[in-house]
């Protein structure tokens, strides 16, 4: 990555965007028509026939298409236009425009690892064809109609970059494969398949996913999140590190921050992508996501190169208020100047989206402009803590700022402090002042609000999945759907026809062992009537080896909690789960095999092999959809 953000570098740009004319160099690529104050014509970002979404404005020196979300000034039009390094781009500007810059031969560019370079360009494939996938296909409607029910339109969509990921997870692989002709090494590279693992399928399928950006705009990892009645899958699949992405070197919309910080003074340092989203739709884009990391070395240097105040507004739960308490100290490491959006509120709401959401823009832009600094944040901080009708506590309070007034020599933030806390303790100043000459110094170790073990309402941190063997994932659903599909056949005549005819086996050994001693019982006796003790006595009349572990299994079938109540419906769900696990696990062990000698055969045999199997599955129908559509990418 090129040192975009470093401020002289910046200061450059700036300067360079001031002197130059963005329609004369737009028009230098395409022709432009006038209409009103601004002027229009056919966006080269995407396959646009409409001349009313791509628009230039003389007067702001920008362009923005309101069909593909791409905007920016000069010389992020021609970045884009050229897929080249910003002061390549800079360069070119100043050409079209017949402008000397001697600052730019003085900057040395960074040669780029030509593996990021590949990265970076199969990523922004990849995003391409997930927004292609919202937009246009049949599956995308759904994720679509959760976006738009959670207040995003599609200006806003295409702006910050979301997208779809098929639920058939080989149509990708394919499309970048055969079409854009990467390699599946390549592809590995952006961590979206796992071949050290044998997964040559999209990670992020049947996902909503949210693009995420470098400092220099490119989309280089994605965050994609489950939506509907997916409950029992984990909220968020990430990428992890790889070349091109590190979560400790990203803040989610720095590239945008870096153009607006600079302007209005200030940018709001918040924990999710929703929340900065939820900026932006109240007007606020110069704001920044931590997206559930705690703040690197990195992000300071970041946030100290956009030289402005940084506003502070994590979330108002218990684990966002610890971490703006650790924040301050970090910033006064680096000197960076900072305010926080005071935590002093009427409301239960945690963060911006919420809060949006539930209370509306008007009470979000109060909120966010209601602003206080580390002193009186600290205050309400301790007082929400602590019951301080309870002496101990007073003196707590007190102990708690000792640290940071003792030996300070800011006078006046001293003597400010001190008087809040004569206000909030009713403890003489005289006292609080001899507290403090007398204590020995000593840093708080632990903020006051003890942190929760669990915090499953923050809805939109991000965290990256833990890798677990495919194998004990897919065993465990099917375990779980068999045994439930046991509880109803031993209680319910129907069930077990309709086992029969559907499916008549398990995967589960336990579970077919026990099968086959309950069949061969019934034929002999003609009695289906059964119940926990009459199965157990079954089992020890057998001849199996496992009666011990089949009895533990009969004691988990007759003691499943919160098991819905009987339906046909329901049965034939789990059937249909059952027969749709068994099936993955068939094709996974085949692709495993011939990912082994994957050595011996090219990609394209591989992925042919990978394509073939994949018609095996129960999503037959859905894959012939996402076949179309990638047909479609291909016209591109």
């Amino acid at each position: 990555m090129e040192n975009l953000n470093n401020s002289k570098n910046t200061d450059l740009f700036e300067s360079i965007n001031k002197k130059v004319d963005i329609v004369d160099v737009i028009s230098y690529y395409l022709p432009l028509t006038k209409k009103g104050r601004n002027y229009q014509g056919l966006c080269p970002f995407h396959d646009d026939k409409n001349l009313g979404n791509f628009s230039v404005s003389q007067e702001k020196q920008v362009f923005k298409c309101f069909a593909c979300g791409k905007s920016g000034n000069a010389i992020g039009f021609v970045k884009e236009k050229e897929r080249c390094s910003w002061i390549e781009a800079a360069k070119k500007v100043c050409e079209i425009c017949h402008i000397v810059e001697p600052g730019l031969e003085n900057i040395k560019e960074v040669k780029k690892d030509p593996r990021l370079v590949k990265s970076l360009e199969i990523l922004k494939d990849i995003s391409l064809f997930y927004q292609l996938s919202l937009f246009q296909s049949e599956e995308g409607v759904e994720a679509l109609n959760y976006l738009h029910n959670r207040g995003l339109n599609d200006d806003i969509i295409r702006h910050f970059g979301v997208g779809y990921a098929l639920k058939d997870g080989n149509t990708l692989i394919e499309y970048l494969t055969r079409d854009k002709k990467h390699s599946l090494k390549e592809i590995d590279d952006t961590g979206i398949i796992d071949l050290k693992n044998n997964i040559i399928k999209d990670k992020n399928f049947g996902r909503i996913a949210f693009f995420l950006k470098n400092s220099d705009g490119d989309v280089c990892g994605f965050s994609c999140r489950i939506f509907g009645d997916r409950k029992s899958e984990a909220k968020y699949v990430n990428t992890s590190n790889t070349i091109a992405f590190n979560k400790s070197k990203i803040l989610y919309n720095y590239n945008e921050a870096l153009n607006e910080a600079p302007k209005v003074g200030y940018v709001y340092l918040l924990e999710g992508f929703m929340d900065v989203i939820a900026c932006y739709r109240v007007g606020i884009k110069s704001a920044v996501g931590l997206m559930g990391t705690s703040l690197t070395k990195e992000h300071l240097k970041m946030l100290k190169d956009l030289r402005c105040e940084v506003r502070i507004c994590l979330d108002l739960d218990r684990p966002g208020q610890n971490a703006i308490y650790k924040t301050f100290s970090l910033l006064d490491s680096y000197k960076i100047p900072y305010r926080v959006v005071s935590n002093d509120v009427d409301f239960d709401y945690k963060d911006a989206d919420e809060i949006l959401d539930h209370l509306g823009e008007e009470k979000l832009k109060k909120y966010l402009s209601t602003l206080t600094d580390k002193m009186h944040w600290l205050i309400n901080y301790c007082k929400k803590s602590l019951d301080l009708n309870i002496l101990e506590n007073k003196e707590k309070m007190i102990n708690f700022f000792i640290p940071l007034l003792k030996d300070n020599k800011d006078e006046i933030f001293v003597d400010s402090t001190i008087k809040e806390l004569v206000k909030n303790t009713d403890v003489s100043y005289n006292v609080i002042q001899n507290m403090i000459n007398n204590a020995k110094l000593e840093i708080p170790k632990e903020p006051l609000i003890e942190s929760e073990e669990e915090d499953e309402g923050v809805d939109f941190a991000i965290e990256i999945e833990p890798k677990k063997p495919i194998k004990n994932i897919r065993d465990s659903k099917i375990t779980r759907s068999e045994r439930k599909l046991l509880n109803y056949m031993f209680t319910v005549s129907e069930a077990y026809e309709i086992f029969k005819a559907k499916l008549n086996s398990f995967y589960t050994p336990a579970f077919s062992e026990l099968y086959e001693i309950v069949e061969n019982y019934a034929a002999n006796q003609s009695d289906r009537d059964f119940n926990k003790e009459k199965l157990d006595k079954i089992v020890d009349s057998s001849d199996s080896k496992n009666k011990d572990s089949l009895k533990i299994e009969i004691e988990k079938i007759f003691t499943l909690k919160n098991y819905d109540p009987y339906s046909i419906s329901i049965i034939e769900e789990l059937i249909h789960n059952i027969s749709y696990e068994k099936n993955l696990l068939s094709i996974k062990k085949s692709d495993k095999e011939l990912l082994k000698n994957r050595k011996n055969n090219s990609d394209e045999y591989v992925l042919s092999m990978l394509s073939s199997s994949k018609n095996r599955t129960a999503e037959k129908a859905k894959n012939e959809r996402g076949n179309a559509l990638w047909q479609k990418a291909q016209k591109k």
